[in-house]
């Protein structure tokens, strides 16, 4: 602790990470160093390899389930936050919130990141996940990344962050990321308030209220032909956009199996959207962990789907 406090400043110990975490579940972080720069961040990093310690990276902390012992290692807070706007480009550190940088290219008159404000949590966590929704992903407009790899800054391009839905390089290295950099249009400010009220009122109408990580299983995407053949013989009546794209909704497929209102403890899957499970105020980790398994295991043995978590596991 005297090492780490010689080196960052100010280190706490044992902080709660329920309170970090949008679904209000998580023991304690051994270190927990509040990061206000991508320098303090890169500090952060080096001390912790330097005294042989885990560390990990934690922004808005929605969509991360993290475990009822905690982290045994140093947490390193994300609020560095600045963000610059040149032309159709806006550079944005990975503690900014998504709110604010909607806000902020919206209000500077550029499109194509309206529909970011819908989702929770920091730019560092949509850049990591490959964040999207309603047609768009982050992948769209990405067009750097910069990140703190084996003690050196790098800047990587689009094609180095090897996209896809909902992954990304960042989910299978070491990666810091420390800011990005993304390309938009040229847009009206107005038009653009407009979208974003019109998209968060539908949020606000088709998903539940109440403490929650966001989605826990990634949609399905069919494999071929085949793969929607079989389905069919299992599902009646599958919705023709689902067709269309290739691609069920989680979400749709857990209510086929009779999902919604399913309880472990004092969790359970929402009434109104079967892909989010609610912690109605003392939910652990490990019956998170049970509910989860319980829910794919009933799409795999009905459906011969096998779902696969959108939720990433701290501490585990």
């Amino acid at each position: 602790m005297s090492q780490l406090n010689e080196r960052l400043g100010t280190v706490l110990e044992n902080v709660p990470l329920s309170k970090y975490t949008t679904l209000k579940i998580g023991g304690p972080a051994k270190y927990f160093f509040d990061a206000s720069s991508s320098d303090d961040i890169t500090k952060a990093v080096d001390a912790a390899k330097e005294l042989g310690i885990n560390y990990m990276m934690l922004g808005g902390g929605s969509n991360i389930l993290v475990s009822d012992s905690g982290f045994d290692g140093l947490v390193i807070h994300a609020t560095n936050d600045n963000m610059r706007i040149q032309g159709q480009k806006i550079y944005v550190e990975a503690g900014a919130l998504n709110s604010q940088v909607v806000k902020e290219t919206v209000n500077a008159g550029l499109t194509g990141l309206e529909w970011l404000a819908t989702i929770p949590g920091t730019i560092g966590g949509a850049v990591y996940g490959n964040a999207g929704c309603y047609d768009h992903s982050i992948k769209e407009f990405i067009s750097k990344v910069d990140v703190y790899r084996d003690g050196q800054k790098k800047r990587l391009n689009k094609k180095d962050c090897q996209y896809s839905y909902r992954e990304s390089i960042f989910k299978k290295n070491k990666d810091m990321i420390l800011s990005a950099e993304f390309t938009l249009e040229e847009g009206e400010k107005a038009k653009g308030q407009k979208i974003v009220q019109d998209l968060i009122a539908r949020r606000t109408k088709t998903q539940p209220k109440g403490i929650c990580a966001g989605s826990t299983f990634k949609n399905y995407k069919f494999k071929d032909e085949a793969d929607l053949v079989d389905l069919k013989k299992k599902v009646k009546n599958i919705p023709q956009e689902f067709l269309k794209d290739m691609i069920i909704p989680a979400g749709w497929l857990l209510e086929q199996v009779g999902a919604k209102g399913m309880e472990m403890g004092d969790l359970q899957v929402s009434e109104e959207h079967a892909n989010w499970i609610m912690n109605r105020g003392k939910g652990r980790a490990d019956q998170f962990i049970m509910l989860t398994s319980e829910l794919k295991t009933k799409v795999r043995d009905e459906l011969g789907i096998q779902l696969h978590e959108e939720i990433q596991l701290v501490g585990f």
